[in-house]
């Protein structure tokens, strides 16, 4: 049975670890992180405190989607439009669909359960004098018919179904992308460069047969200032190989480092 060499399986795993880091869905999640700390940090005031911040809807509310974000349906179409309309890209994801949520219901029917056993508790109101004449509903009674809800509930039923206040929320997560843009462009940036070269000549050419192999590896580290300064660090390595000549390996490093500051 043979054996797996270390460095073919240390190859394997970083590609799966490369693989794993360039997702959709580590990106937003990594943007949702840096929006939470930029609104953390600057949420020191008491008279405009950010309350009730989430950039996906309550999943309580009618236009919840359970989807996945990351993956979500395809919408549908106006039937006439798609009918009419070229369409030479079939969605890359099952199903077209599109979701209402009904999380306020259930809420609804819990308010509406916990309200007429609290009701049932209640001590009977006092009762009419014989001298008065009751003053009936002409709609009737009422007691059994719709949800039994407080003014409080109310309230809160419609902020969680109001569509303006999360365009809100909204707005303030897209007004924190440009400033977490301008801190990253601050911030050092690493970067690495390379390529593998093959040069093979067969034993009738001009130079003879030849196999050489030949690299060029290129990193290094650049910082921005806020007066404009740019400071560039870099490292760089050609490393050349001969396989059958039996002439030396070379191995050329550069070391570079700059600094500039425009008047």
């Amino acid at each position: 049975m043979r054996r797996c060499s270390p460095k073919w399986l240390l190859l394997v795993v970083a590609m799966a670890t490369l693989a794993a880091g360039c997702t959709r869905k580590f990106f937003r999640e990594r943007t949702d992180a840096d929006v939470c700390a930029l609104l953390t940090e600057k949420n020191k005031f008491e008279p405009w405190k950010i309350e009730q911040f989430h950039v996906y809807p309550d999943p309580r509310s009618r236009f919840a989607d359970t989807s996945d974000p990351d993956h979500p349906p395809m919408p549908p179409d106006d039937p006439a439009a798609r009918h009419l309309s070229p369409n030479p890209q079939k969605p890359g994801k099952a199903g077209i669909a599109r979701f209402d949520g009904t999380g306020y219901l259930e809420l609804l029917a819990a308010w509406d359960s916990m309200n007429r056993a609290n009701a049932e508790v209640l001590p009977p109101p006092d009762p009419v004098p014989e001298t008065k004449i009751a003053v009936q509903d002409p709609n009737g009674d009422k007691s059994s018919s719709g949800y039994l809800i407080t003014l409080e509930q109310a309230c809160e039923l419609g902020l969680i179904n109001a569509r303006d206040f999360q365009d809100q929320r909204e707005n303030l997560y897209l007004s924190a992308l440009p400033v977490s843009l301008q801190r990253f462009s601050f911030a050092a940036q690493f970067f690495a460069l390379g390529n593998v070269d093959r040069l093979s000549a067969g034993a009738q050419t001009a130079t003879g047969r030849r196999e050489r192999w030949a690299s060029n590896i290129t990193e290094g580290v650049t910082k921005q200032f806020p007066t404009g300064a740019l400071l560039l660090f870099q490292f760089a390595n050609r490393l050349t190989m001969e396989m059958i000549s039996g002439q030396k390996d070379a191995s050329v490093s550069n070391m570079t480092l700059e600094l500039t500051q425009p008047l």
